[in-house]
């Protein structure tokens, strides 16, 4: 079937040429049909033997008007004139003189009659018409009209598509505006559009019938009519990154460009189809059939994410609950409240965040959210400190603790001047109520805010005071206490006794020697040495006995001192010191006994002075105990 229809294009293609090398195409008197073309007007009085054709329309004239039948729907007849003008009469009328005429064709509504009159109307510049039979009398007026008329076979017949052809896939019903039907008789030079041809098939169903049958005036002519590829049917396939549904090798336009689809019926997503609609249209397989209508699929793709960093939750937020994102390269699931959690090495970086490619979209573009870094804290500095309370540098912003070395926590969370700072000054944070001679931790962080997140903790260690302290025995009182750092000689603290002897000091935990010097602060005398150990020592008490004053001239003291105190305090002491301070104390705070340079833990027995060139010995003795 559609051989005829190669047929019928070889056909037209040999009149055009035949046409352009001036062969005419005959017309053939017989076997054919009539094409009546060319409407002129006549509006002489007189006419001629011959056809003419009358019409009650005077405004027909149309030199480009063509049919391949009788125009019955605007002319009303056709007439042979078959003589000069007579008389007319009718029984025992007479009508006058008209031109004598046959009925060759009529319209439904002209007389029956065969043959009659025409007469030529002055006043109204047309014709009326008498039926010779008593039908139709004084019937008009009618213009006259000249038109032409050629024989034609289906070899002048040309048929093609018009260009509002539109076939669909499958069954379909071809009609008039479909096709563009041409008589073609060139040896008349005559070419005419005729639009009132009908059909003796118009039914085609593609692709197994394609062949529609026409009758141009009477002529039966056949034409193969060109399908319509059907609508594709494509479907996307998000996860696999393709389009499926095609016929596979089969080439598709699809937003204009060109696609053939592979063995399995795919064609690959395109990146700038994504977040779009696209025009897909299966190209014609051949001349028989024209593009299918375009199917139109919309390419889902995920919307941008809006994610945004909740510090003070450790969270990204508002993105869509139980949907896969890709964080930096990870691939993260958002919880039911459309939450991830806030990864450390993500501070202080820029996020590149996208919606992951789903069963229904693909993946989205990429969000990029800049994350604040932690803030640095500045590690806290002790400025002061006694044996109970420790004193800070409180910087802006920044929050402290005091925690023990073992981590239990002694002083919670303040702010400078908040609630449980013992201080009143602004810049400083004093934390009371410690424990004396104790090691301390304080912690210090700078806290979340909803612009940044919370800094690293920063730390430093120090220590409470010890109190040290006793009672100076003797007579040359208030006496001034010395206490230099052993390593360095410099003084720590310089001490003033009441009137009593009583004093007391807070000191860091080091080695330390002790003197003691008179009220005027002229002589100075070793007292021995302390050690505070690092923690955990409180209160060590450190009692000196002073002065001794002996009447003895300056001559007798040296020959005394070599007989009497080698025999009086070795024999002495060792029996008064033990009942003095208990072994139990020595034990447990061995580093608190002060050191005298020798071997005996009473100390030092006698220490000899020239005072003023008086001569009066001045008699040191010490003892130092820990209480606890």
């Amino acid at each position: 079937m559609k051989s005829k229809k190669s047929v019928a294009a070889l056909m037209m293609c040999c009149l055009i040429v035949m046409g352009l090398l001036g062969t005419k195409i005959p017309a053939y008197a017989d076997g054919g049909g009539v094409m009546y073309y060319q409407l002129l007007k006549n509006s002489s009085d007189t006419l001629s033997a011959g056809n003419i054709y009358i019409s009650t329309n005077g405004n027909l004239e149309d030199m480009s008007f063509a049919s391949v039948n009788f125009p019955s729907d605007i002319l009303s007849a056709e007439l042979e004139v078959t003589g000069d003008k007579e008389n007319a009469t009718y029984g025992s009328g007479t009508y006058g003189d008209g031109y004598p005429v046959n009925v060759i064709q009529r319209d439904s509504q002209f007389d029956s009659c065969d043959d009659g009159h025409l007469f030529y109307s002055t006043d109204e510049g047309a014709w009326r018409y008498y039926c010779n039979y008593g039908g139709a009398q004084n019937a008009g007026p009618y213009y006259l009209y000249s038109v032409g008329t050629v024989n034609f076979t289906e070899q002048n017949i040309l048929v093609s598509e018009s260009d509002t052809y539109a076939p669909g896939p499958g069954a379909n019903t071809i009609t008039n505006s479909d096709l563009n039907v041409h008589i073609v008789v060139s040896d008349q030079g005559l070419d005419y559009q005729v639009t009132n041809f009908t059909f003796l098939d118009d039914q085609v169903n593609f692709p197994d019938d394609v062949t529609v049958t026409l009758d141009v005036g009477g002529v039966s002519v056949n034409f193969d009519m060109r399908g319509k590829e059907a609508v594709p049917m494509a479907q996307v396939d998000y996860m696999n990154g393709v389009l499926t549904g095609f016929e596979p090798g089969a080439a598709y336009m699809i937003n204009g460009t060109p696609y053939t689809a592979d063995a399995d019926g795919n064609i690959a997503a395109d990146d700038g189809w994504k977040g779009m609609g696209i025009s897909i249209v299966k190209t014609a397989v051949d001349d028989n059939y024209v593009d299918s209508d375009a199917q139109l699929l919309p390419v889902v793709k995920a919307v941008v994410p809006q994610a945004a960093a909740n510090y003070p939750n450790k969270k990204l937020t508002g993105l869509a609950a139980g949907v896969s994102y890709t964080i930096n390269g990870t691939t993260y699931t958002a919880d039911a409240n459309g939450n991830v959690p806030v990864q450390e090495v993500w501070y202080g970086t820029t996020l590149d965040i996208s919606q992951d490619t789903s069963s229904t979209e693909f993946a989205s573009d990429v969000q990029q959210l800049p994350v604040a870094a932690r803030p640095a804290a500045i590690a806290p500095a002790v400025t002061a400190r006694d044996d109970t309370s420790l004193t800070i540098r409180a910087e802006s912003g920044h929050v402290y603790r005091v925690l023990t070395t073992d981590g239990q926590t002694a002083a919670d969370w303040l702010f400078d001047g908040g609630e449980g700072d013992a201080d009143t000054t602004e810049g400083q944070i004093t934390f009371a109520g410690l424990t004396e001679n104790t090691a301390y931790i304080i912690e210090a962080y700078i806290p979340v805010t909803d612009e940044a997140p919370q800094s690293v903790p920063v730390s430093s260690q120090d220590v409470t005071l010890c109190r040290v302290g006793g009672k100076v025995n003797g007579s040359d009182l208030p006496a001034v206490i010395k206490i230099t750092d052993k390593a360095t000689g410099g003084v720590v603290a310089e001490v003033m006794t009441d009137d009593q002897g009583n004093y007391m000091s807070l000191l860091p935990a080091g080695a330390y020697n002790i003197a003691i010097a008179g009220k005027d602060g002229k002589q100075t005398l070793d007292a021995g040495e302390l050690t505070i150990p690092a923690s955990g020592t409180e209160g060590i008490d450190f009692t000196i006995e002073d002065v001794v004053k002996e009447t003895e001239t300056p001559t007798e003291a040296p020959t005394e001192a070599p007989t009497e105190k080698p025999t009086e305090k070795p024999t002495e002491k060792p029996t008064e010191k033990p009942t003095e301070k208990p072994a139990v104390k020595q034990t447990e705070k061995p580093s608190a006994t002060p050191k005298t340079g020798d071997e005996t833990p009473l100390g030092l027995y006698l220490a000899v002075l020239l005072i003023s060139g008086a001569g009066i010995a001045i008699v040191l003795k010490r003892k130092a105990s820990v209480d606890k």
